[in-house]
């Protein structure tokens, strides 16, 4: 899943790795060892040339439950360069390499969701051609509270999803420049049941098998330094689909998304500025948990949902001490059912603070725990790389 696909490679490193990220001894294991400044660091664990590592997966989506499981990544094919402590690109580039990362997963949450799944990144070619491919199964527990204009807030419906998805994608380099082309397909099949405690609304069966195929083409525009925590960089997003039964699917309906993400260092890289537009709208017959949803941090995923999603955010964050940041955010979201909707009084707000720490300095990761608090309720995520998905 960001929330709903991310299950799969979400938590890549652990909260234990967080908190014992300081400077070590030198009896530590060298793997744990940075050798430039004798902090806790694990590039050279995730970049040995061989071997999956099992990382601990800890889940705190509100929407699920706290839970947790198990990954096994593998980063390769990349090279790491050398770079400065504060997590710069490599030394003579401004940018880090992009690495391939292959994972597999397997979690589940206290509420009875549970899921398992695997899926790489590939980049070739010098990054001329990107590839991304996703696969899994789960078992969703969750509530409907309505969309749009259909407010079912104080009594939402509980219903459980099982699904198998499918993510292709497949985009190449325009020339030298930073803009990328390609296609993206979806594949879902979907069987959701409802548990009632009353008459359902009329729009809800109370059991529903779908299948969902969407394919569209994408436009992709990426200037960062680095894909797992930018410093500095725009990464912008186009994408229409179309999913029909052409597709493996059973409904007509097509959804657009667009997004820029920017980020600015400053004051030679102990302030870093994060600004996020993301926007995304469908039509025909979309299935209700197909529907868009605002996903932001302090927000429980699809809490709210309308034809219509649209989310403001921004983040600064200060590099206090060696590889130490504090980080404060704040943002917007909007879920309706149509563009004259959207005002001041629809906004929903939330905000927060948290902290990050560089972990492996030659890739540039930085892992962290944010405590956040939405329109209802205060919730806490463990991070690994930027809080805004890939």
């Amino acid at each position: 899943m960001s929330r709903r696909m991310t299950v799969v490679l979400a938590s890549l490193l652990s909260a234990w790795l967080v908190f014992r990220a300081g400077p070590v001894e030198a009896s530590f294991p060298d793997d744990f060892k940075d050798p430039k400044d004798g902090a806790f660091d694990v590039t050279r664990l995730l970049a040995r040339p061989a071997g999956f590592l099992p990382v601990p997966i800890i889940i705190t989506e509100p929407a699920v439950g706290y839970g947790g499981g198990l990954a096994a990544l593998y980063f390769h094919g990349s090279g790491q360069g050398d770079t400065n402590n504060a997590g710069g690109g490599r030394e003579g580039s401004s940018r880090f390499e992009t690495p391939n990362i292959t994972a597999i997963a397997g979690l589940g949450t206290e509420n009875g969701t549970w899921g398992a799944g695997a899926g790489h990144f590939g980049s070739w070619f010098k990054d001329r051609l990107r590839y991304l491919g996703m696969a899994g199964y789960a078992s969703v527990n969750l509530k409907f509270y309505g969309s749009g204009r259909i407010d079912l807030s104080d009594r939402p419906v509980h219903y459980s999803l099982e699904s198998f998805f499918l993510l292709q994608e497949l985009k190449a380099r325009i020339g030298r420049s930073d803009f990328f082309g390609g296609i993206r397909y979806t594949f879902m099949s979907a069987d959701s049941g409802f548990g009632f405690d009353r008459e359902p609304p009329n729009f809800i069966k109370k059991r529903l098998q779908n299948r969902q195929g969407g394919l569209g083409p994408l436009l992709e525009y990426d200037s960062r330094d680095n894909i797992l925590s930018p410093n500095r960089g725009i990464s912008a997003l186009a994408l229409g689909q179309i999913f029909d039964p052409a597709f493996g699917g059973e409904e007509h309906f097509f959804r657009v998304r667009s997004y820029a993400k920017l980020y600015q260092d400053i004051l030679n890289k102990k302030l870093l500025l994060g600004l996020r537009l993301d926007g995304q709208f469908t039509g025909g017959t979309v299935p209700f948990y197909a529907l868009p949803f605002i996903d932001m941090r302090g927000i429980p995923a699809m809490r709210y949902q309308g034809r219509y999603a649209f989310v403001t955010e921004g983040q600064v964050m200060w590099n206090c001490y060696r590889r130490w940041y504090l980080l404060a955010f704040l943002g917007a979201g909007w879920a309706v059912d149509s563009a004259s909707e959207l005002s001041l009084d629809s906004a929903e707000i939330s905000k927060g603070f948290g902290f990050r720490y560089l972990i492996a300095r030659m890739l540039g990761l930085r892992v962290g725990i944010d405590v956040a608090r939405g329109p209802e309720e205060w919730a806490f995520y463990i991070q690994t790389g930027q809080a805004w998905g890939r």
